[in-house]
């Protein structure tokens, strides 16, 4: 089987689930789940619990809380608040500029912390309250 067959199955599948209203992640679960026993072989599927426990295991993964507790300290003490002001003031002439701003922001903490996951998590915990108002 060619390799446009097999994207076209993935993507068709995937659409398909997101159409009907399946959740995100349950729905690329079972698309990566069906594609491994369809392309590869149902014994295969053996193979995946050694590389998932390998990956989630990775020590970089452990510093994960620590920055988890770090943005709740930025949304009490209020450094959330006022990164959000001085970036709605440079921002302030832009279309969109607090979305700006927040791509901005959560750049920089991603840079810091040096994981994409926890930079999201950091920003959705300070952009909520700001976004709201």
């Amino acid at each position: 089987m060619n390799i446009g067959t097999i994207t076209l199955f993935i993507w068709g599948t995937l659409l398909l689930l997101l159409l009907t209203g399946f959740p995100v992640a349950f729905s690329m679960l079972g698309v990566a789940v069906a594609g491994y026993i369809i392309f590869v072989s149902p014994e295969a599927l053996y193979t995946i619990s050694p590389i998932v426990f390998r990956s989630v295991t990775t020590d970089i993964y452990i510093a994960i809380p620590l920055f988890i507790f770090m943005a709740a300290v930025f949304q009490v003490s209020g450094v959330g608040d006022r990164m959000y002001t001085t970036m709605y003031k440079w921002m302030a002439g832009l279309k969109g500029g607090l979305a700006i701003g927040t791509v901005a922001i959560c750049t920089v903490v991603a840079a810091m912390t040096g994981l994409g996951g926890t930079g999201t998590v950091t920003m959705g915990l300070l952009a909520y309250p700001a976004r709201l108002r």
